[in-house]
């Protein structure tokens, strides 16, 4: 679709089984030079899309809120470092938890994680600012990770 300068392309993927609509993708971009550059991303949010969805169902103790990432690389760091989180392995998860946070800075459920193992592997000075970024974003956190940020913020005041 073209607009002025602006050009969009819009997908829908849908199951066809039942007709329901999965998700729905826009990419834009000023130009038709910034066409190919726009198929590019689109074919990437279809795929990490898709590999999350297949990773939801493998890990499906894992389940991604509203909060998660769209970044199938980030979702993955996830997944291993909560598996080093319940081994318990605190040093692998506080990594594997890092790469998910560092991929995409925007996903809650590994940052308050990644917080709680701050905690655990004794970083207690970067683990009291972490919360307090984290606290900051409280209105986008889903309840039960606010409830395990006002966990890790009454134990501190102790």
């Amino acid at each position: 679709m073209k607009a002025g300068n602006e050009i969009r392309i819009q997908a829908k993927l849908q199951n066809v089984q039942n007709g329901d609509i999965l998700a729905a993708m826009v990419v834009s971009g000023q130009s038709e030079d910034d066409i190919f550059a726009m198929s590019d991303s689109l074919t990437k949010h279809i795929k990490d899309f898709l590999e999350i969805d297949v990773l939801k169902q493998l890990n499906p103790n894992y389940d991604r809120d509203a909060s998660g990432t769209r970044s199938a690389e980030a979702y993955r760091y996830f997944i291993q470092g909560m598996d080093a989180h319940y081994k318990p392995e605190p040093i692998e998860a506080f990594t594997l938890l890092s790469k998910a946070v560092e991929i995409d800075s925007n996903f809650i459920e590994a940052a308050v994680y990644l917080n709680f193992q701050h905690f655990l592997v004794a970083h207690w000075t970067v683990g009291v600012e972490y919360l307090e970024r984290l606290y900051k974003q409280h209105h986008v956190v889903p309840p039960k990770y606010q409830y395990m940020m006002e966990v890790m913020k009454a134990a501190l005041k102790k």
